[in-house]
C-alpha cells in the first residue's frame, strides 16, 4: 500500500459576503504526479461552536458535482480547479469551509480552510416619538420651540452592529445614548435616544438618523423628519 503524499491546497484565509448576494471560494492545487484526472474533490462547512460538519459539495473525476442540503441550487463549481460559488447567501452560511482534494490513484491528498463572514444591511430604520419617520420617507412634525423632546431611532436586524448618528441638516447632534440588542439569528438591533430642543430658527430644518456599518457595509440608511 502506497503512503499518502501531502498535497498543497491553496485557499484564502478569509472571505466576506453579504446576505442575498454571492461569493466565490478559491481552491487551487497542482496536478498529481500521475493520473491527475482521477481525483475526488469535496467542500465541507463547520459553524462556530457546532461540532457537526456539513457536506456542501462533492465531485469525482470530471463528473457533474453533487450539492447537498441547503446548498442545493445555490452552490456550483467554477473553472477547472476547486473554486466554488455560493449564491443567495444567508446568515447561516457563515463558518469555516474546507476544500479537500484527493488524488485517489496517485495517493496524493490535501486540504485548505477559508473562514466565511456574512454581513447583513439594516432591515429598517425608524424614528419614534413624534409619529414615525421611516427609511426613505420624510415626515413633517411640529416641535414646540424651547421645549425639550426625546426622540428614539431604531435600526433592526443588522450585522455587524449598526452605529447610529443624528443630524440637524449637516450638524451632528451629540446628546444621545445608544444601546444594542442581539437577536437569535445573530443580527443586532440598535436603539439611539436623542435629547433635542428646537428653536424658531430650526423651522424647515431636517432631522436625520443615519446608520453606519463600515467597513463591512458602505451603504447607509436613514430616516428623516422636517421640523
Amino acid at each position: 500500500i502506497s503512503a499518502v503524499i501531502a498535497l498543497d491546497v491553496e485557499t484564502e484565509p478569509e472571505v466576506h459576503g453579504m446576505v442575498e448576494r454571492s461569493l466565490t471560494l478559491a481552491c487551487r492545487f497542482s496536478d498529481a504526479s500521475e493520473h491527475s484526472f482521477r481525483r475526488l474533490l469535496n467542500w465541507y462547512m463547520r459553524r462556530e461552536g457546532d461540532p457537526k460538519i456539513e457536506h456542501v459539495l462533492s465531485m469525482i473525476d470530471s463528473e457533474d458535482p453533487t450539492v447537498y442540503g441547503t446548498y442545493a441550487g445555490r452552490a456550483e463549481m467554477l473553472g477547472e480547479q476547486g473554486d466554488m460559488q455560493i449564491t443567495s447567501l444567508e446568515l447561516v452560511d457563515e463558518g469555516v469551509y474546507t476544500c479537500e482534494v484527493d488524488y485517489y490513484v496517485a495517493h496524493e491528498k490535501g486540504s485548505g480552510n477559508t473562514e466565511v463572514i456574512i454581513s447583513k444591511i439594516v432591515d429598517q430604520i425608524t424614528i419614534f416619538g413624534h409619529g414615525e419617520g421611516r427609511d426613505g420617507e420624510q415626515v413633517v412634525k411640529y416641535f414646540p420651540p424651547g421645549e425639550p423632546q426625546t426622540l428614539i431611532c431604531r435600526a433592526s436586524r443588522a450585522k455587524p452592529v449598526a452605529l447610529l448618528k443624528w443630524y440637524k441638516d449637516d450638524e451632528e447632534l451629540t446628546e444621545t445614548e445608544e444601546t444594542y440588542e442581539e437577536s437569535t439569528d445573530g443580527t443586532f438591533n440598535t436603539i439611539n435616544t436623542l435629547q433635542f430642543t428646537s428653536h424658531k430658527s430650526d423651522d424647515g430644518a431636517v432631522l436625520k438618523c443615519e446608520t453606519n456599518q463600515e467597513p463591512e457595509i458602505e451603504l447607509k440608511k436613514s430616516a428623516t423628519m422636517i421640523i
